[in-house]
């Protein structure tokens, strides 16, 4: 025969423990936020958008001002500006995933003129990893 006690004084050491993880999700956040601006640059790459779909191709004109004035032809690529604009903001119980481009917001949600080309947003590989980085975070 055993025996296992479990008092307040034991769990209630963890339970503050685990409250005040969970009320401070900075670390976890910045770590995911850290990943998540190094997938959304793979997606410049690969030229699709957060679901693995294509971004919509160039229009002709657009490749042909492109080449013109000796831009790639990548898809949301001239300057690299864009690229180089993707940044996150971790706070208290919130991450922002953003682009801080004055034009990155057409692109994301695109014209009249132009169509989307979703840049940054959220996947189910996204979602598992944040998941696993928060247990990570909390059960240590």
């Amino acid at each position: 025969m055993f025996r296992v006690k479990i008092d307040s004084k034991s769990t209630g050491k963890r339970l503050e423990n685990l409250t005040r993880r969970v009320s401070r999700l900075e670390v976890p956040f910045r770590k995911f936020g850290s990943y998540w601006i190094n997938e959304t640059e793979k997606q410049f790459d690969s030229q699709t958008d957060p679901s693995g779909k294509p971004w919509a191709a160039l229009k002709p004109a657009t490749l042909e001002q492109k080449r013109r004035l000796g831009y790639p032809d990548d898809i949301l690529t001239r300057t690299g500006a864009l690229r180089k604009s993707l940044g996150f903001s971790a706070k208290g119980k919130s991450l922002e995933v953003y682009s801080d481009s004055e034009y990155g917001q057409f692109h994301q949600y695109g014209t009249f003129k132009m169509p989307k080309r979703e840049i940054v947003g959220m996947n189910d590989k996204r979602q598992q990893m944040l998941i696993k980085i928060i247990k990570s975070y909390v059960m240590k």
